[in-house]
């Protein structure tokens, strides 16, 4: 079929020049909607809407005007006396050659009245619509907007589901040659791309095919990949634009508004969760229209920020050596992290690390220790390292730290200590303070500088009963890591001790009746375990032994006063940790 739309409008008193003035009255003209001819036979079928009825006078009939040019001639193809009669059928048109116009008048028998004419129209078939874009809206439903057909009989438009194969289910009409949208109630945009195509309708019921340019809405799916820390975005291009400018990402965080998060040509894109710390993101897709406005959107697709997250940050906080010898190891650790196991590691000279210990994870904690017992912390230091391993395998190390290990000579008349140098990542060392240890107690006895590993401390005979001097280090240090508050912490060493070996002054000579009247061995150390004085006479007879270390000899021997002359002595001391001291010599007695 052919369809006829209105092109040119000419009254009757045009049509037929002065048959009434101005000031005449004039009957209405049925108004012609349209004109359809039968591709079969040539006929042509011509449809109106009639003018409410006069009451002037009697009705006489509808004329109907026929021609072949717009511009006529124009002559009278039939008249219709039926008051309701709304089609005609003009039989032998041969329409399918023949280009018709038609219009109508009505007759009244009113005396002084003058018939108005229709418009004429003009053969032309009614034009296909083309659709502009479909979105989706954040509510779930699709708009579809449209181009508007430039057929002007047209009285509106029908929607479709395009089927694919050239078949298409009809959803809605849309009324009105001016209607540029409409809204898919019915549509499930959430779950799959929805394709639409459009056709056009006049008064007649006589529609358009539908378009064969089809628009589908894009359907984005997201599908998380914990173990990467990703999303995979993945979406339909849009189709039968004259291009695409680009596909546009945009993410809400936490239910706020939409922001663009990059641009692509291609359907789909890893969009990166690290750092991410809301609770949620939604995600959706803009397809650009090359006219700079016109966008297309997706579903929106919201996922729960539940996936794996690894570990951030994973630091040593504190490496010392406690009283019972065992290496306290202190670290923290990223809570947030979804972390099933820690590692410990141990080295001796801080390249051959060995996993020392594991611990089962099920609630990180943001501090974390642990004491290795099995560390010889008398005989060295020991490096330390610690990781973290989260569900997806993801090993997270901190950077290596060095406990400090003491160790104490006693070289009279003092003890020399000596350590290493503390080591920590994001450690500064400020100070050491070296402690003494006395009946239980640590007593500070000397702060020294960061780049200072050594102290003597003096002893001698005023430090009493005791042969057995321990001492520990310890180093205070600034921590700073990254994103945490800074503090100031103390690392201890090990307990190191050392023996005070006898060490025995003897005199040369003594004058009994003078003012040094006693021959006595002086001990640095008086705290001995055994000792043993002995006084001989130039035979080699005995003349004076104690064991007492405060017992001195007065020159005497069984009450009597021995003359001037050289006698021998023997000492012996021994320590209680087993330090022998003997000396021998000859003393001189004066009178």
């Amino acid at each position: 079929m052919r369809l006829f739309c209105i092109v040119l409008i000419l009254s009757m008193a045009a049509f037929f020049s002065g048959m009434h003035t101005l000031t005449a009255q004039t009957l209405a003209a049925p108004v012609i909607r349209c004109v359809t001819t039968n591709e079969q036979t040539g006929d042509v079928t011509i449809s109106w809407v009639n003018p409410p009825p006069e009451t002037c006078g009697p009705f006489i009939g509808y004329v109907l005007y026929a021609g072949t040019s717009p511009a006529g001639p124009f002559f009278i193809l039939d008249t219709l006396t039926n008051p309701t009669q709304t089609t005609y059928q003009h039989t032998g048109a041969n329409g399918t050659i023949l280009d018709w116009y038609y219009f109508l008048i009505t007759l009244y028998d009113c005396p002084g009245y003058v018939s108005d004419s229709s418009a004429i129209v003009q053969e032309q078939p009614l034009i296909t619509p083309e659709l502009h874009y479909v979105t989706v809206l954040p509510d779930g439903r699709v708009e579809i907007h449209w181009y508007p057909t430039p057929s002007v009989q047209a009285e509106g438009y029908i929607i479709y589901y395009d089927l694919g194969g050239g078949s298409a289910m009809e959803i809605d009409t849309v009324y009105g040659p001016t209607s540029t949208t409409y809204i898919d109630t019915g549509a499930d945009p959430l779950n799959g791309s929805v394709t639409y195509t459009i056709a056009a309708f006049d008064a007649c019921g006589n529609k358009t095919l539908f378009s064969n340019k089809p628009h589908r809405t894009l359907y984005l799916t997201a599908s998380s990949q914990p173990c990467a820390q990703q999303v995979y975005l993945q979406w339909n291009l849009y189709i039968n634009w004259p291009s695409v400018t680009a596909y546009q990402l945009e993410t809400s965080m936490d239910k706020g508004p939409f922001t663009v998060a990059g641009s692509f040509q291609s359907p789909n894109y890893y969009y990166s969760l690290a750092g991410i710390s809301a609770d949620s993101i939604c995600f959706r897709i803009a397809a650009l229209h090359p006219d700079g406005t016109t966008r297309s959107l997706s579903n929106e697709v919201c996922l729960k920020y539940d996936l794996i997250r690894s570990t951030q940050y994973i630091a040593l906080r504190r490496l010392s050596v406690n009283v019972s010898g065992s290496v306290d190891v202190e670290w923290y650790v990223d809570s947030l992290a979804d972390i099933n196991a820690y590692h410990i590691y141990r080295s001796s000279d801080a390249t051959g690390f060995t996993v020392l210990d594991s611990q089962m994870v099920s609630t990180p904690a943001f501090f974390n220790a642990y004491a290795d017992a099995s560390a010889l912390t008398s005989q060295q230091s020991y490096y330390y390292q610690v990781s973290s391993r989260d569900d997806c395998a993801f090993v997270l190390t901190s950077g290596a730290g060095r406990t400090i290990h003491l160790s104490v000579t006693s070289q009279p008349p003092v003890n020399r200590m000596v350590w290493n140098a503390f080591e920590l990542e994001h450690a500064t060392v400020l100070q050491y303070t070296v402690y003494r240890e006395d009946n239980g107690t640590l007593v500070p006895l000397q702060t020294v500088g960061n780049s200072v590993q050594s102290y003597d401390d003096p002893v001698s005979s005023g430090i009493a009963n005791r042969d057995e001097f321990c001492y520990v280090v310890e180093a205070t240090y600034r921590l700073t890591v990254p994103g945490l508050p800074e503090e100031e912490l103390r690392s201890a060493s090990n307990r190191a001790c050392t023996d005070l070996p006898p060490v025995i002054h003897v005199p040369n000579a003594f004058v009994p009746d003078g003012k040094n009247n006693v021959f006595k061995p002086v001990l640095l150390n008086p705290n001995v375990a055994e000792y043993e004085f002995r006084i001989f006479d130039r035979w080699g007879k005995e003349l004076f032994v104690t064991s007492q270390v405060n017992n001195g000899w007065d020159g005497t021997s069984n009450g009597e006063a021995l003359p001037l002359g050289g006698y021998t002595y023997y000492i012996r001391a021994v320590s209680f940790s087993g330090a022998t001291a003997e000396k021998k010599g000859i003393v001189v007695l004066i009178r």
